[in-house]
């Protein structure tokens, strides 16, 4: 926002902003460079202070993003009751019987008071086969361990998620760093030249002819572009490269981005200025150019001389003084001066608003046809030795936005033993839509019990 805000050419127009700010907003700009924000002293104090809770973040919690990977089976313990929608437990007596032991209040009274029925330790593991099956069909992946006579399980996907995040910070991490290096280190300026002109880059020995610069207009009568021929130069003056710079066309040179930014006008440069005028007595109007520091005679006598005195490419006026308001031709004009028999008068033209012009003495209707002003080009001159740190950083965070989006982590765990099953939802993102999820496969395990528990003798103890 505040490279919107505040002009990149502010050190080289410092005198003009100063007329127009005042001297305590130009001089806040100054120093808190707000014209190149990125290599100010507070941007590199914010952006170290982010890098360092950004990392102490990564790295306390590296264990946190990693976690699906880097853990083992939990020894889950079974839910006190079936009160909650994501934790279930049954008895295999009652998977067995289903709605029967339901309705048989003697068997539910002596299981729930001290009579279990419970299966062998050898069938135990071919019980877990079955609920590893239907969890790995619906695309969970399944770890188990032993323990006690117990058999305890996690099964998950959407692992990637976890992953996405930690890419994520990573990237984020990555592009701090690139953030820092290129604020501490890189370099950045707008530096602007008329055609001839040679811009150092830096202090590197190397520098930018400007050749030629122009605006290609666009087909309904706007600015299409901006262009700059250029040429790179050696320290000893030798060329190197040649180059047509114009907007995302930038010249790419060793460390340097050399990119056409925008231009400018300045008060009193211009190439030349055309100017009608027709006495009176005379129907039609004749037209003159007028260079800078040249008096031309008009008239036929030629007693009449007319000169360009000052040319404002954005006019404003305050009070009695006159300036340009910026550095582009919005509003130009011109204060001509026109001599006649040792008498001397000031005027002005203007280009667009004819209708403003001064009135002379002389007795001839003059006015403004066009002007060229000098065109300054303005080049943005970077070097950012951590941009490929920031490339990668964006790639990274890309890749781990895409995990994030399109993976959601859900997480089942539980256990078995000679006494029956417990399964818990350990794990999800969004609770409704994980909700149906279990259910679902709470009912697939139950009927997948049902039918291998068909086989399984069921042995009962009194406690």
């Amino acid at each position: 926002m505040v490279s919107e805000l505040i002009p990149p050419d502010f050190m080289q127009r410092k005198a003009f902003y100063l007329e127009k700010w005042g001297i305590w907003k130009t001089r806040f700009v100054e120093i808190l460079r707000l014209y190149d924000p990125f290599h100010s002293y507070w941007y590199q104090i914010v952006i170290a202070l982010f890098f360092v809770v950004l990392l102490l973040c990564v790295v306390t919690n590296w264990k946190r993003f990693l976690m699906p990977f880097i853990t083992g089976v939990p020894i889950a313990s079974k839910p006190r009751d079936n009160s909650r929608w994501n934790a279930v437990a049954w008895s295999w007596r009652a998977l067995k019987e289903g709605e029967g032991a339901k309705r048989d209040p003697v068997s539910w009274f002596g299981e729930k008071y001290g009579r279990k029925e419970l299966v062998e330790a050898g069938e135990l593991l071919h019980i877990y086969r079955s609920i590893e099956e239907v969890l790995r069909k619906n695309r969970f992946k399944v770890r188990s361990i032993r323990s006690n006579g117990s058999i305890y399980f996690r099964a998950q996907k959407g692992s990637a998620r976890f992953l996405g995040s930690f890419m994520l910070h990573i990237a984020i991490l990555a592009i701090a760093i690139g953030g820092l290096i290129g604020s501490f280190w890189g370099w950045s300026e707008v530096l602007y030249g008329k055609a001839g002109d040679r811009i150092p880059l830096d202090d590197s020995g190397y520098s930018v002819r400007i050749d030629a610069f122009h605006i290609e207009m666009a087909e309904e009568g706007g600015i299409g572009d901006y262009v700059s021929d250029v040429t790179l130069l050696g320290g000893a003056g030798d060329s190197i490269a040649s180059a047509n710079i114009r907007v995302n066309h930038p010249l790419v040179f060793s460390r340097f981005r050399v990119l056409q930014h925008s231009y400018h006008t300045e008060e009193d440069e211009f190439e030349w200025a055309k100017v009608k005028y027709r006495f009176n007595g005379h129907f039609l109007y004749d037209t003159v150019a007028i260079h800078p520091n040249e008096e031309v005679p008009i008239g036929e006598d030629s007693s009449v001389t007319i000169r360009i005195a000052k040319f404002y490419p954005d006019f404003k006026m305050r009070g009695d003084y006159y300036y340009s308001a910026t550095g582009f031709p919005y509003n130009p004009a011109v204060q001509i001066e026109l001599s006649h028999n040792g008498k001397m008068e000031r005027g002005l033209l203007f280009l667009r608003y004819p209708r403003f012009n001064s009135t002379f003495k002389i007795p001839a209707d003059i006015a403004l046809v066009d002007v060229e002003p000098t065109f300054y080009s303005g080049l943005q001159v970077t070097t950012n030795p951590g941009s490929s740190l920031i490339i990668t950083g964006i790639i990274l965070g890309t890749i781990g936005l895409i995990l994030l989006m399109f993976f959601d982590y859900r997480s089942v765990v539980g256990g078995l033993n000679a006494e029956g099953v417990f399964m818990k939802g350990a794990g999800y993102r969004v609770a409704e839509r994980f909700e149906r999820e279990f259910v679902r496969l709470t009912e697939a395990v139950a009927e997948r019990f049902k039918a291998v528990l068909k086989d399984v003798k069921l042995h009962g103890e009194d406690d």
